[in-house]
């Protein structure tokens, strides 16, 4: 996961400035729901704006996706994947599905600043060694199906790791794959244009949960910031971000219900 710019605060710029050669995720942002991608076009019609409630209503099935990297510059690799596959079932609330969690060798050097965020070293993700569990952020009773989980118990190379969770994300046939922050789609982006046919991404509608947050929720808050940590705690949720892939994507899954909840309660009582 990139570091969250406070709120306001000018972009940086892509990950991947010369990725023009990669073949597109949908790319506006409209201004927060990717257009939807088809096996027959890289593009279908945009998504309009949406509340995070009308969101919830009309996806039932998300995947909440993270990914730790090994920084800001390109070739930008892959440390970490996490995935938590959700259903929201109307007043039956949100019923998790599977959660994925692979650690990988990027074949690369770490920026300093990468490492500081999610403590990953290169001694931690030699392919074959044990992946332990605190890199993972995965508890053995956080399991939801051990039939339906994937939690990697080595390290694997991004050759292998890519496959293998698009594989498992396509079994779930989820319709929405949401990230807090664009940085994650980019990231994707760029290494489905270099390692293709390796990554493929699934067609599917791609929404970005802080910007749904900034746009709904950013003036209202007493947090400064649209980080993930400071979104959590804005909803009581505390400051549990902990840069481990799955658990970050469980804990934007959580920020996104709670925004919906939020967003549901608003839209009554202005119909009342």
């Amino acid at each position: 996961m990139r570091p969250d710019p406070p709120l306001g605060a000018p972009s940086t710029g892509a990950p991947f400035p010369n990725r023009s050669k990669a073949p597109a995720l949908p790319d506006a942002l409209v201004p927060h729901v990717r257009a939807q991608r088809t096996s027959e076009a890289p593009l279908s019609q945009d998504k309009p704006s949406q509340a995070p409630h009308e969101l919830r209503a009309l996806y039932r099935r998300w995947a909440f996706l993270d990914l730790e990297t090994t920084g800001l510059t390109e070739p930008i690799g892959v440390v970490q994947v996490g995935i938590e596959v959700v259903d929201f079932d109307g007043e039956a609330g949100p019923l998790p599905l599977a959660r994925l969690s692979i650690c990988v060798d990027p074949g690369q050097d770490h920026e300093p600043g990468a490492l500081q965020v999610h403590g990953m070293a290169a001694e931690d993700l030699v392919v074959g060694r044990p992946a332990p569990l605190t890199l993972h952020g995965v508890a053995d009773d956080q399991t939801i199906d051990p039939l339906a989980d994937l939690i990697d118990p080595v390290v694997q190379p991004w050759a292998e790791a890519a496959p293998a969770a698009t594989a498992w994300l396509a079994a779930l046939r989820p319709e929405v794959v949401a990230c807090w922050g664009d940085y994650d789609f980019l990231v994707l982006e760029g290494l489905a244009g270099r390692d293709a046919p390796t990554i493929e991404l699934p067609a599917v509608v791609y929404v970005d949960l802080r910007a749904v947050y900034k746009e709904h929720f950013g003036a209202a808050t007493p947090q400064p910031s649209t980080r993930l940590a400071s979104a959590a705690k804005a909803f009581g949720l505390g400051d549990a971000q902990t840069h481990r892939a799955v658990s970050d994507a469980q804990l934007a899954r959580l920020v996104f219900d709670a925004m919906a909840d939020a967003a549901d309660a608003s839209a009554a009582l202005g119909a009342a």
